[in-house]
C-alpha cells in the first residue's frame, strides 16, 4: 500500500526507516522485501497501535532510547470501520486511529522532531474530510454512527490538526502538510 511505497521511496536514499505499527508478522515480511529492493538495511520495525494511547506512549519512549533524532514523521495509517466500536481507551475506533492516535503521536514527538529541525510531519489524509463534520454533541458516534460518516470526521478532524498544529510550530523549524494521496488501489 501507500506506507509500504513511501517507506521503499525513503529506504532507496538510503534513509533510516521505521515501519511502526500492530501488524508485526506483515511488517516483518515487507521490510525484509524492502532491504532487498534497496540494499539498505537501516529499516527496522516497532510495535505501535494507534488506537491505544499507552502503546502510542510505549513506542515514543522506546523511540527515544533507540534513535536521537527524527527528520520526517509519516502519519499514514487509516482505518474504516463497518460497525462501530470502541479503542482501548473508549474512543470511537475510527476517530481513535485515524485522528486522536496520529495527533498524540505527533504531539508526543514534537520535541524530537524540533532538535532534529529542519523536520517535518507529513500526514496522509483524505479529500473525503470536506464531506465530514465534527460532531460535538456525538463525538463518538453513539447515537448516529455510519461508517463513511466516522471516517469522513476523523479526516476532518486530522486536516483541521495538521493546520492548527502547523500554525503553531512552523517557526521551530518543523513544516506539517496534510495531503490526499489521489485515489489508490491498496487493500484499504
Amino acid at each position: 500500500g501507500l506506507g509500504f511505497e513511501t517507506a521503499k521511496g525513503l529506504a532507496k536514499m538510503q534513509a533510516t526507516v521505521i515501519i511502526a505499527n500492530n501488524e508485526k508478522e506483515n511488517s516483518l515480511q515487507a521490510i525484509q522485501n524492502l532491504k532487498t529492493q534497496t540494499n539498505n538495511e537501516n529499516i527496522y520495525f516497532m510495535d505501535l497501535n494507534l488506537a491505544s494511547l499507552k502503546s502510542i506512549s510505549s513506542f515514543v519512549e522506546e523511540f527515544q532510547q533507540r534513535f536521537q533524532r527524527l527528520d520526517i514523521l509519516i502519519n499514514n495509517a487509516g482505518v474504516l470501520c463497518s460497525n462501530r466500536k470502541l479503542s482501548v481507551d473508549g474512543f470511537e475506533y475510527t476517530f481513535a486511529v485515524n485522528y486522536i492516535g496520529h495527533a498524540y503521536l505527533s504531539l508526543k514527538l514534537i520535541e524530537l522532531l524540533k532538535a532534529s529541525k529542519p523536520s517535518r510531519i507529513i500526514i496522509l489524509s483524505s479529500v473525503i474530510h470536506k464531506r465530514g463534520q465534527i460532531i460535538w454533541d456525538d463525538l463518538t458516534l453513539q447515537k448516529s454512527y455510519g461508517s463513511l460518516k466516522a471516517y469522513a470526521q476523523s479526516k476532518l478532524a486530522l486536516f483541521l490538526f495538521s493546520r492548527e498544529l502547523n500554525r503553531r510550530i512552523e517557526n521551530q523549524g518543523i513544516k506539517v502538510a496534510s495531503l490526499h494521496p489521489g485515489i489508490c488501489r491498496t487493500e484499504f
